[in-house]
């Protein structure tokens, strides 16, 4: 079916009403389809890596996401060694574990600073890029 520029596409049994969406059948509850995302819940304890001996964990101090050893940005380096050695059997388990923990930073950091919070990109680089080497799609087994 072509359509020009001028007319309207038919939405096949659809029509709006009140800015939902709704089904010919006037069943506005069961066709709406809401602009607005349920706010996720919360992400992760930053519980890893456990501490070891009497030592002070290295774990993020929130919501300023630096380690309470050391006072670097959180995952510092020891943290990564120790989760590194942690999740040794379960890479694809540590890539779920800091993305949750990167989005908790994220919510905590951007809570505190909302107009000169940390870029997405940094935060990538700070949680993710040093974890599990991922494969590009041409390595991928088929």
């Amino acid at each position: 079916m072509r359509v020009r520029c001028y007319q309207r596409p038919k939405l096949l049994g659809l029509a709006m009403v009140g800015g939902l969406v709704s089904a010919a059948s006037g069943n506005r509850e069961a066709a709406a389809i809401s602009t607005r995302l349920p706010t996720p819940g919360r992400g992760p304890r930053p519980e890893r890596p456990r501490a070891t001996g009497h030592d002070t964990p290295h774990t993020p101090l929130r919501p300023m996401w630096c380690c309470r050893a050391d006072g670097q940005p959180w995952p510092c380096a020891q943290a990564r060694l120790l989760l590194r050695a942690e999740y040794d059997q379960n890479p694809v388990g540590l890539s779920i574990y800091l993305a949750g923990l990167m989005y908790e930073a994220m919510r905590d950091l951007y809570r505190l600073n909302p107009y000169d919070g940390p870029e997405p990109a940094a935060l990538f680089d700070r949680f993710l890029a040093w974890g599990p080497r991922r494969r590009p799609p041409s390595e991928q087994p088929s």
